[in-house]
């Protein structure tokens, strides 16, 4: 157990020593950061309650191939809470793309999909 501490510490010592370049940080600003304190968002933000910030926190399950029940219950919660995003699972891809379609018209802010 001594030895392989051991091996790790001298490891990572060599890959500080050899100043690898995959541990420097990056040059370049991740492209979403371009959205940091744009007025666009400033002006969404500022419209919403707490409770409705709070809920832009928050993803629901949506399932594309179960019934229309499943897709007004869908639609309420969007409605009712204002949720940020939605993970679909099982379902077909042009089922998801119909629903997304729909549930981004009925959604106060654009869901993250």
């Amino acid at each position: 157990m001594l030895y392989k501490s051991r091996a790790g510490v001298l490891l990572v010592f060599l890959i500080v020593l050899t100043g690898n370049n995959s541990l420097k940080s990056q040059s370049v600003d991740p492209p979403f950061l371009k959205y940091m304190n744009h007025p666009w968002v400033d002006s969404v933000m500022n419209t919403l309650t707490v409770d409705k910030r709070i809920a832009q926190c928050i993803w629901i399950a949506a399932y594309s191939n179960r019934d229309v029940s499943h897709e007004v219950e869908i639609s309420d919660i969007i409605r009712k809470f204002g949720v940020g995003g939605i993970i679909f699972f099982q379902g077909t891809p042009g089922k998801q793309a119909e629903l997304t379609t729909f549930y981004q018209k009925i959604s106060g802010v654009p869901l993250l999909i």
